[in-house]
Formats: structure tokens, C-alpha cells, sequence
């Protein structure tokens, strides 16, 4: 015969969130405050690094190069291109006021970043040797000698080359660039680019940010909007969205000292936020079209969170726990490309999954008032409607196994 009432666990667990609703939002609350503060920087902390198998081939050699070679294992260059638009020879007095007031702006930054001899152009070489600055200058007959480029050998430091030493530098000399092109380029119409694996690292980092910007832009008003079509209500549209919230900072904020101290892939962030956005509507939809319908059934606020999460809350554990396990087994594979993405995405969907079960309930009990005027209308059966929803006086009435009718009906018979 099928069970018609929560088991113990949901009774004790409905209680004990009633119990403690108020610290339960406490804490959350200063969850999001310390993830507003700590999680916009695991943005910033994420790495284009793929480090290799242990037991690779490819990582032999890196440690070798790390050891014989330290200098050029941490080091990594910036490729300055600089183009005639009109075909003409590139070589002239445009050109080498550029490249001395560049040299200057490296110099004034400071020699342990750029080394005096990391710093490569024709007019820097050919006081030593022609040949060697020509090198520089292209000399196929496709370009006609209209391109040459200087070299920035960037020491990084460490062996992530990617890190805040290395892409503060390149913002500084890509502002510098810009501002020497307008000086002494634009109007000899001569254009100059900057390449390399850090402008390219920097690049993916404003990248990463634009599209966690225009996700949210698009994929969560589409969200809320069908959200809003479910559950006809936008009092309850605040849970979802502080939920959400909620859940993206705090995951953030956890994997800010994992990215501190272990290579964290520039996708993973993008993939949390993903996930959280998808998870939480998700599940906000699974309970609270619930808790909607359980009123709408005539049952008080306590019990219809009660049976909310006897349900729904069922099915959205079974469905965030087994999730959270796939993505956490990505973090046994040996590329390191695998584990940290399985690990954002694992800790995201179990924070999503806490979330919903503790501060959704919570909420819901403690601005009990407020949620339950979701429901305004309640079918009698009769094809008469009653505008009152399920109050505190119902509940003690129950308990107090008092008269008490909805609809012309007892209610302790329908909801019992």
C-alpha cells in the first residue's frame, strides 16, 4: 500500500529546518557577502597550463627543461608586428622611434621582467650585427621588406606563465603600443600588433568573462521567464534567483584557493556557471511547483514544505547527488584538463543541490506570510472557489484536532 505521509527522516528534517530557519539564513547570508568579496577573483586566478601525464613522455622533458634550463622554462616571449599597410619597406624613422620609445616603456617597468638582452629588434641588434638584425625584417617577396617584428622575452617567473606578474605586464605594454602607434605610426600608415602565448592568455581571460556576461544575459531572462509561465507567481521568482546567486559565488569563493595552489583550467569558471544557472532553475521549479500545489490543496505552509520536500526534494537529491559524482569522477583522469573542470562542476551542483534543500525551505517558513499569498485561489470542488490560503490558525487547529473546515470540507481528513 502506498505510503500517503513523509517518514520520519522528512518530519525531523521539515522541523529542523523550522527550528534553525533563522541561522540557516544567516549563514547563507554570509556565504554570499564573502563570495561577493572572494568570488569575482577565481576569475582572475584560472590558467591556459595543460600540465602533462606524470607518466608521459612530454612531462620528462618539461622537468628536464625546468632543470637544465630554468631561464627558458620560465620565460615566454611577446612578438610585437609591425606591417606597412601600403607595401612599402618597413625600415625608417617611424619605425625606430617606436621601437626606442618602446625599449624605454620595458625599461621603465623594470629589468626583472624583461632582461636587458630579452628585448629584440633591428635597431637594437644591428649596432652588433646586420645580418643577424635582417633576421627580423622579412625578407620574402610577398612582404617586400614592409613587416618586421621585435621580440619580448618575458620571464614569467614561475613555471604558470600565465599569472598576474605576466598579464599585468602585457596590459602595461599593450596600453604603451597603442598610444606609441598613434605617436609614430597612424599617420606613415603603419600598423602594430601584439601575438604571443601571455597576449593570448589575456585575451582568453576578458573572453571568459564576456561569455559568463552574455550567458547570463541571455539564457537567464529566457530561464526566469519560463519559470514565471510554471509557477504563475513572482513572489516565488525571489527564491530562484537568490538561490542561484547564491550558489555561483559561493562555489566560486571554494574554488579560489583550490585555483591559488593547483592548475585551474580558463573554462571551468564558464562551465560552473553553467550548470549552477541550469541546476537551480531546474530544481527551484521542481519544488516550488510543489509547494504551489500543495497549497492549492488546502494544506498549511509547515506541511506543504513538508511534502515539497518529501517529493521534489526527493527527486532533486537523487538527481544533484548522482551529477555531482560524475562530474567529481573527472578528477581520476590523469589530465589535469579533466580534474579541475570535474571539480568546479562537482562542487557547484552539490552547492546548488544544499542550497535548495535548506535555504528554499527556510524561506519559505520563515516569510511563511509572504510565499503563501502565491496561491490565491483554492478550487472547492464544487466549481466554487475559496480566496483564502492555509493559515497558522489552520495549523494549530489541526494539531489541536479542532473543528476545522476549508470549502466546506474538514481538513484534517485531507491532509492527513
Amino acid at each position: 500500500m502506498e505510503r500517503k505521509e513523509p517518514g520520519k527522516f522528512v518530519k525531523a528534517y521539515t522541523h529542523a529546518v523550522d527550528k534553525y530557519k533563522i541561522a540557516i539564513l544567516v549563514v547563507w547570508g554570509l556565504l554570499f557577502v564573502a563570495g561577493i568579496v572572494i568570488g569575482p577573483r577565481f576569475l582572475g586566478s584560472t590558467t591556459l597550463t595543460v600540465s602533462p601525464p606524470t607518466d608521459s613522455d612530454a612531462y620528462y622533458a618539461q622537468e628536464l627543461l625546468r632543470t637544465e634550463f630554468p631561464q627558458q622554462a620560465h620565460s615566454s616571449p611577446i612578438i610585437c608586428l609591425l606591417k606597412q599597410l601600403n607595401g612599402q619597406p618597413i625600415l625608417g624613422d617611424a619605425v625606430k622611434n617606436f621601437t626606442l620609445g618602446l625599449q624605454s616603456s620595458v625599461s621603465a617597468y623594470g629589468q626583472d621582467i624583461v632582461p636587458k638582452t630579452g628585448f629584440l629588434s633591428y635597431y637594437t641588434l644591428v649596432t652588433v650585427s646586420k645580418s643577424l638584425a635582417e633576421t627580423l625584417v622579412c625578407q620574402e617577396k610577398a612582404c617586400n621588406s614592409s613587416e618586421t617584428i621585435i621580440l619580448l622575452d618575458v620571464d614569467a617567473g614561475s613555471n604558470d606563465l600565465i599569472n598576474s606578474k605576466t598579464q599585468n605586464f602585457t596590459s602595461y605594454i599593450t596600453r604603451h603600443v597603442k598610444s606609441l602607434t598613434a605617436e609614430y605610426l597612424t599617420d606613415r600608415d603603419i600598423s602594430a600588433r601584439l601575438t604571443g602565448t601571455l597576449v593570448f592568455g589575456g585575451e582568453i581571460a576578458k573572453g571568459t568573462e564576456r561569455d559568463l556576461l552574455l550567458m547570463d544575459g541571455i539564457a537567464f531572462p529566457i530561464a526566469l521567464a519560463t519559470l514565471a509561465y510554471v509557477l504563475r507567481s513572482g513572489r516565488l521568482l525571489i527564491l530562484p534567483v537568490l538561490s542561484m546567486l547564491t550558489s555561483i559565488l559561493t562555489s566560486f569563493m571554494i574554488m579560489y584557493p583550490v585555483a591559488k595552489n593547483h592548475d585551474v583550467i580558463s573554462f571551468t569558471p564558464s562551465l560552473m556557471m553553467s550548470g549552477t544557472i541550469a541546476m537551480s532553475i531546474d530544481y527551484s521549479l521542481f519544488l516550488l511547483s510543489r509547494y504551489r500545489e500543495e497549497l492549492q490543496r488546502g494544506r498549511t505552509v509547515y506541511r506543504a514544505v513538508m511534502f515539497m520536500l518529501w517529493t521534489a526534494g526527493h527527486t532533486i537529491s537523487v538527481s544533484g547527488t548522482t551529477i555531482s559524482l560524475c562530474f567529481f569522477g573527472l578528477m581520476f583522469f590523469p589530465v589535469s584538463i579533466l580534474r579541475s573542470p570535474g571539480l568546479g562542476a562537482g562542487i557547484a551542483i552539490m552547492i546548488v543541490l544544499i542550497c535548495n534543500l535548506t535555504l528554499t525551505p527556510a524561506m519559505l517558513l520563515l516569510f511563511n506570510n509572504f510565499f503563501r499569498k502565491c496561491v490565491k485561489k483554492r478550487y472547492c470542488g464544487n466549481g466554487k472557489t475559496d480566496d483564502s490560503v492555509a493559515t497558522d490558525e489552520e495549523n494549530e487547529s489541526l494539531l489541536s484536532n479542532a473543528p476545522l473546515t476549508v470549502c466546506g470540507h474538514d481538513v484534517r481528513t485531507r491532509t492527513q
